[in-house]
């Protein structure tokens, strides 16, 4: 089955970032940015980074299904405390065909009207 691509961009909850201790806060985060090392090692994160000026970061990971990145997000240790954003991703080279394909389409449709 072929590897689909997933942006992932995560940024804190304002109302845990106020309410949660400092102490609290960084074991959380440094837990979940182990989580997500073991995950780029295995070549589930292809790339991952973070915004400048602002909390949060993001990650491009390739997996077999939607399920399955639920299924590892789920699982990482600061997750409750983060907004989550998945968007799928699709290749320049799909983007370009299909592109190709609409606008194949749309000649074809305009050539009654001549």
């Amino acid at each position: 089955m072929p590897k689909m691509r997933f942006l992932v961009i995560q940024r804190p909850k304002d109302e845990v970032v106020g309410t949660t201790p400092p102490g609290e806060m960084i074991e959380h985060v440094l837990r979940h940015m182990e989580y997500f090392r073991e995950l780029r090692e295995k070549g589930i994160i292809i790339e991952e980074g973070a915004f400048a000026g602002l909390r949060g970061g993001f990650g491009i990971f390739e997996v077999s299904s939607l399920e399955e990145l639920n299924s590892i997000l789920n699982l990482a240790p600061a997750m409750p405390y983060m907004h989550t954003e998945i968007y799928p991703l699709v290749s320049r080279e799909t983007r370009v065909k299909q592109l190709e394909e609409q606008l194949s389409r749309l000649k074809r449709r305009l050539e009654v009207y001549a």
